[in-house]
């Protein structure tokens, strides 16, 4: 992500631009929060900021928590600063780098270096080929209607979605896209499919079906196309779609 945004060329360039912490809180802060505040306890959306701006606490839950709790940086008392080279180097080199090397660069001790190799590979494994950020999904039917097949064709049993196939989307605000073929729109199936498609965390959007109540893991707005309303379950209120 940091890669993509400035796209650096160099190591040098990379320390260059991220001086200190406090440039390297900033930056994650709005990659974080890109989407506005939340409580990664709860997902509650209203936060209160303490002074100085490290630490916020939830107005629902009343925990505190950093930019860091919840995420690869969290139970860490190393600088973010350390662990944006760290993600850099492991992102950008080409044939690898080992926890020795690693640690020699950032300047940490090797079991620390082995710390965060093993926490920044398996962040990067588990959102390798996930959606991620702010997701829409929505189910949609495809196929002729029933009225216009020939009738050796027409299967004269069930209702509307009789002889069509179930495509489910989701795309995210970067414009990725991915499509599954599935076999029902009840919850088990449906919920099976997000996990495996979008990263847990994230911000997803659907319609008011049933099949997507109950789904842990995320940041989840239901919007209700009709009359142009939604709901949103993490702050439980009703707004006009748009505000």
């Amino acid at each position: 992500m940091v890669k993509k945004e400035f796209n650096f060329k160099t190591l040098a360039e990379f320390i260059e631009h991220f001086k200190d912490e406090q440039t390297c809180r900033e930056h994650f802060t709005k990659i974080r929060f890109r989407n506005g505040e939340y409580c990664p306890h709860c997902g509650h959306k209203t936060v209160y900021t303490f002074a100085g701006g490290k630490r916020y606490r939830c107005a629902k839950c009343k925990q505190d928590f950093t930019i860091k709790t919840g995420t690869v940086f969290g139970e860490s008392k190393l600088p973010l600063k350390k662990w944006f080279i760290a993600i850099y180097l492991l992102s950008t080199t080409s044939k690898g780098i080992s926890s020795v090397q690693l640690a020699k660069h950032v300047g940490v001790t090797q079991k620390t270096g082995w710390f965060m190799d093993h926490r920044i590979r398996a962040a990067m494994k588990q959102n390798k080929g996930q959606l991620f950020g702010t997701v829409e999904a929505d189910e949609t039917l495809i196929g002729g209607l029933e009225k216009n097949k020939h009738e050796s064709k027409k299967l004269h049993k069930g209702t509307g979605a009789t002889g069509k196939a179930i495509l489910f989307g989701m795309q995210n605000r970067e414009g990725e896209t991915k499509a599954h073929v599935i076999e029902t729109v009840r919850a088990d199936e449906l919920q099976r499919v997000i996990k495996q498609t979008v990263a847990q965390g994230s911000v997803l959007y659907t319609d008011s079906w049933c099949g997507y109540n109950g789904l842990q893991g995320y940041k989840h707005t239901v919007f209700d196309w009709h009359p142009w309303k939604y709901y949103d379950i993490d702050i439980g209120r009703r707004n006009s779609a748009g505000k």
